[in-house]
């Protein structure tokens, strides 16, 4: 290949070229932008006036407390019709679970978060993970009402609810907290009862074997006075020996404790939160029950 320099009338063509295709490029990089900004200045008026418009369908008292939905609107895909405004608006009211407004529903148009309790779960390896109490909106049809007072209403229970879960999952965590740490003193006192018992018995080993010693040295002549001496050796170790399985059955008892004490409390907790879901139940059940009587009445009088 050559690698003779370009001639400078062709090189002079390139670069022609390569300066026609730049300012072609920016050209069409800003009619894109030009078009875009425009598509979503478009899309952001329509999304305007869908949000003044769902307003007017909400009463007066309640507009100051409209919060923006989750996502961002796509003021371009909006700006080129490629789809229409449809967003629900969540309210934050003070003291209340908050609530949610569909402007296009026909029919039931509000919804209220629910209050969940915590949960007691088990990981793969057996330990137990505990899941906060939650307000969330449900996935089921649950929550939805065409009645804004009920709404409201229902609202204000739940976080009451929710402010009561909050409550027995801090106590239920102090309970936690409280009984690990009982299992870490009670670990501790072992722990040092223990080196205390090795210290005193590795003193007292000591002591035996100069005493030993000693006796040793002055008897050793004395056939009759070695086997007293070999008797007494025999008891003693006997005796260590059963002092020894005393020491270990201690230690197996307190084990045993230990461990029916933490399934004690895994039981309590197991019942509580088995309580707890009951009665959230009965409430849920007691609400939609409700909720279809206020229905009833409502569809009787007419209005």
């Amino acid at each position: 290949m050559s690698t003779d320099q370009v001639p400078s009338n062709i090189a002079e063509i390139i670069e022609k070229k390569r300066q026609a295709l730049l300012a072609e490029h920016q050209a069409k990089e800003e009619k894109e932008k030009r078009e875009r900004d425009e598509a979503e200045a478009i899309g952001k008026a329509k999304y305007d006036e869908y949000f003044q418009a769902s307003l007017l369908k909400v009463p007066e008292y309640l507009r100051q407390y409209v919060m923006p939905g989750n996502d961002e609107p796509d003021y371009y895909r909006i700006g080129n019709r490629w789809e229409t405004p449809n967003d629900w608006f969540y309210f934050e009211i003070p003291g209340l679970a908050k609530i949610l407004f569909a402007p296009n529903a026909k029919g039931e148009a509000w919804k209220y978060q629910t209050a969940s309790p915590y949960e007691q779960r088990y990981g793969y390896n057996g330990e137990t993970i505990y899941v906060e109490p939650s307000l969330s909106f449900s996935d089921r049809q649950y929550g939805w009402t065409d009645d804004l007072d009920y709404a409201l209403g229902c609202a204000h229970a739940e976080l009451q609810e929710y402010q009561k879960y909050v409550e027995e999952y801090a106590a239920m965590q102090d309970e936690i907290a409280k009984l690990a740490e009982e299992r870490q003193a009670s670990v501790e006192a072992k722990e040092a009862r223990d080196q205390e018992r090795q210290a005193r018995q590795e003193l007292e080993k000591q002591q035996e074997q100069a005493e030993e010693q000693t006796l040793f040295d002055a008897i050793k002549n004395d056939a009759v006075a070695m086997n007293l001496l070999k008797a007494f050796v025999l008891l003693r170790d006997e005796r260590s020996s059963f002092e020894q399985r005393l020491e270990d059955a201690d230690s197996s008892l307190y084990n045993m404790e230990e461990r029916h004490s933490r399934r004690a409390s895994q039981l309590r907790h197991q019942a509580d939160e088995a309580e707890r879901r009951a009665e959230d139940e009965r409430r849920r059940l007691q609400d939609d029950l409700d909720d279809a009587e206020a229905k009833l009445k409502k569809a009787e009088r007419g209005w």
